[in-house]
């Protein structure tokens, strides 16, 4: 069973909340630095809009953290993972259905 759409949006503007206020950023700073009104910052922030993919990108871009970093939920384990070249990157349950983790590998060319 997927999240509900307003669970997501909800789970988003907390988490853009939570790091702009990690950075010191206003509202206003954040949505000059990602080209969007300060009024479409605050609806993201409250869940009250589903941003596209371009938005949390240059949200994401503006404080400097991957876009997949606005769509993690909160655990004890890590969202963001940093790998040295031929490394795995863990890769776990996004749905409370699925109870798999997998380790997806990458070729390392070099």
């Amino acid at each position: 069973m997927m999240p509900e759409r307003a669970e997501i949006d909800i789970v988003v503007g907390r988490t853009v909340n939570r790091l702009r206020r990690e950075r010191g950023m206003t509202v206003t700073r954040l949505a000059e630095r990602a080209g969007v009104s300060a009024g479409m910052i605050s609806r993201i922030e409250n869940g009250q809009v589903s941003p596209s993919l371009g938005t949390l990108d240059a949200i994401a871009e503006a404080m400097s953290v991957p876009v997949m970093a606005l769509l993690a939920r909160r655990s004890g384990k890590a969202d963001v993972y940093h790998l040295k070249a031929g490394g795995g990157i863990p890769s776990r349950r996004i749905t409370p259905n699925h109870a798999h983790e997998y380790l997806l590998l990458g070729k390392h060319s070099g």
